[in-house]
């Protein structure tokens, strides 16, 4: 089912967040990670847990098409092998804190 996005609305693990042509998106994971989803984007929040007290968790995000742009978190500082990025043809293993992924 579809819905357009409101702000402070939330996100769960298999969401996907489609943006149009002329249209953009921004969300903020609860590890502080930033996401921000280019025009004409796909990008599905695969996997994503948290623990607040340890900073544990990881993350998996998969950008079927557009462009995305990642500002890395906690999970990162902690564990940047916990966070990924997955496109139809590869997997990017965080080893930055802030980095674009492109896919056409």
């Amino acid at each position: 089912m579809r819905s357009a996005a409101v702000v402070g609305d939330g996100l769960r693990i298999a969401d996907r967040v489609l943006t149009g042509d002329a249209s953009a998106a921004a969300i903020t994971l609860k590890d502080g990670t930033v996401l921000s989803i280019g025009a004409g984007s796909s990008v599905d929040l695969a996997e994503f847990q948290f623990n607040p007290t340890t900073h544990d968790g990881h993350v998996l995000i998969s950008l079927l098409r557009g462009s995305l742009r990642v500002v890395t978190g906690l999970i990162a500082k902690l564990k940047p092998e916990q966070v990924k990025v997955t496109t139809p043809t590869t997997v990017i293993g965080v080893r930055g804190t802030d980095f674009i992924v492109e896919q056409r």
